[in-house]
């Protein structure tokens, strides 16, 4: 850490699971620890939103409040510090780059070009929305793209519904190209915040970009989860450019899918959907909808 001068004015060197191994300079107290942590002096402890930390042991000191849900060790931090985190002590997320790799290993030829896609993407979530290109072939192979609406097109879709929101949108449609889950990923997600209650399993697993505020609303809100049909004629899916009205800045990031990893695409034809602002509306347009949290 550096002063306004650019001196360096705290450093420290830690081992992989984020005990101090060597204080090198602390001309300032410096609370901050493994992304998402906040050293508590008093017990030596982590603080990680959800739940403590202990470095010294490499394990959280309380259960994942997700049980089981988070994988078979409730306590674990991470498969591997150095290349996943755990920001909210919740769900532990693999880096970006590494991910990437990951998702996309067999459409490109060498690692170079995968390297030079990711560039692109990285300069694509950096542009305003309205300015992003139309066509995400210009950035990722076609044969990820083909790869990706393939999943859609055999699951299907899923999307959640705030009953407020609905009740005072400007239209009774669905909007063009509104952003939808993969629906065999929804459905964890899904299952997650109905084990918990926790609204904001849904703010972090579908990037929502809601504030504290607007959770503290939603606990009075009606919340309904709908499936769409996989083979529904009405409608097809496309990977989100990141124009659509749906692209919160700092939220959206392009590849097709959310910053926490779920998958979402554009639903084309969405705007043909009726719901009259009500969820009444959505059970009479969607086969599969159910309120999954009720007032």
């Amino acid at each position: 850490m550096t002063n306004a001068e650019g001196e360096v004015v705290w450093s420290a060197r830690y081992k992989a699971y984020g005990n101090l191994a060597l204080q090198d300079v602390e001309d300032v107290q410096n609370p901050l620890r493994f992304q998402g942590q906040y050293y508590d002096e008093e017990t030596g402890l982590h603080y990680n939103r959800r739940r403590y930390y202990d470095p010294s042991a490499a394990r959280f000191i309380n259960q994942d409040p997700v049980g089981l849900l988070g994988g078979d060790n409730n306590y674990q931090y991470a498969p591997n510090p150095t290349g996943w985190v755990d920001p909210y002590g919740l769900t532990c997320k693999e880096n970006s780059w590494n991910q990437f790799q990951k998702d996309t290993k067999g459409h490109f030829a060498n690692s170079t070009e995968a390297a030079k896609s990711y560039q692109k993407m990285k300069e694509v979530e950096g542009m305003p929305r309205g300015s992003k290109p139309d066509d995400p072939a210009s950035y990722l192979p076609q044969s990820y793209i083909d790869s990706y609406k393939q999943k859609f097109a055999s699951e299907g879709g899923a999307f959640i519904v705030v009953e407020s929101w609905t009740i005072g949108s400007r239209h009774s449609t669905l909007p063009p190209r509104k952003f939808v889950g993969l629906k065999s990923e929804m459905d964890q997600v899904i299952q997650k915040f109905e084990s918990t209650g926790d609204l904001n399993v849904l703010n972090d697993e579908l990037n929502l970009g809601l504030s504290d505020m607007d959770l503290k609303g939603l606990e009075k809100d009606r919340i309904m989860y709908v499936q769409i049909k996989p083979g529904d004629s009405r409608f097809s899916y496309e990977m989100p450019t990141g124009n659509e009205f749906g692209a919160i800045p700092g939220e959206w990031v392009p590849g097709g899918k959310t910053k926490s990893g779920t998958t979402e695409a554009a639903l084309i034809g969405a705007e043909k959907v009726d719901h009259g602002k009500s969820l009444d509306g959505y059970e009479k347009a969607f086969e599969n909808a159910r309120i999954i949290k009720d007032k």
